[in-house]
């Protein structure tokens, strides 16, 4: 009789102590998932900061006297400055997503009568006929190729983006390179152009 208060204790601190263990297990989980948040934040973080870096290298390698020694170089130097408008120039290696995504903003924005300015592309042979197909309807568009084999710099040869540009009577300004996924950075850039 004496032996069974103590298994009755005995019992109901094994009950205590298995609600503890699940207490800690189901803590640790929403710990793990808090982890895991954290994680993908700071993953997500770095990922935009490394854009942001390259981006802004991009930049620095890209500005406007280099651009206009690469124009100089492919042969369309005095043809493109002695035209105001935008110039979009197609890399030789650019993700073809990120051109298709450019172009379809770019004919939203002729379609509503944003880009009433002339639009120049400066694009690699074998990039040509799909644009010239795309903007056939557009008399403002003009597309035109050049030989990548003749680019020097070597930023321009590898650049991942559509670089955009203005040709003005003062020369070549306001760059901005495309970012993938971000399509509304280009409308605000077709904004400012028209102002």
């Amino acid at each position: 009789m004496k032996k069974t208060p103590l298994i009755l204790i005995i019992v109901v601190l094994l009950c205590v102590n298995v609600a503890q263990c699940l207490l800690m297990i189901r803590s640790n989980r929403a710990l793990k998932k808090s982890e895991n948040a954290v994680m993908q934040s700071n993953q997500a973080y770095f990922t935009a900061q490394q854009t942001t870096e390259s981006l802004w290298n991009g930049f620095v390698k890209l500005d406007d006297v280099a651009i206009r020694e690469e124009l100089r170089n492919v042969g369309y130097l005095q043809e493109v400055l002695s035209e105001s408008g935008m110039v979009v120039f197609i890399p030789p290696f650019v993700c073809g997503a990120c051109v298709d995504e450019q172009c379809d903003v770019l004919k939203e924005a002729l379609d509503a009568g944003e880009a009433n300015f002339p639009i120049r592309f400066l694009t690699p042979q074998f990039k040509a006929k799909d644009l010239k197909a795309i903007f056939a309807l557009y008399p403002s568009v003009k597309v035109q190729t050049y030989d990548y084999d003749l680019l020097r710099n070597q930023a321009f040869r590898d650049l991942n983006e559509v670089l955009f540009f203005a040709s003005t009577e003062d020369g070549v300004r306001h760059t901005m390179l495309s970012v993938k996924g971000s399509p509304e950075l280009t409308n605000d850039y077709v904004t400012f152009l028209k102002k």
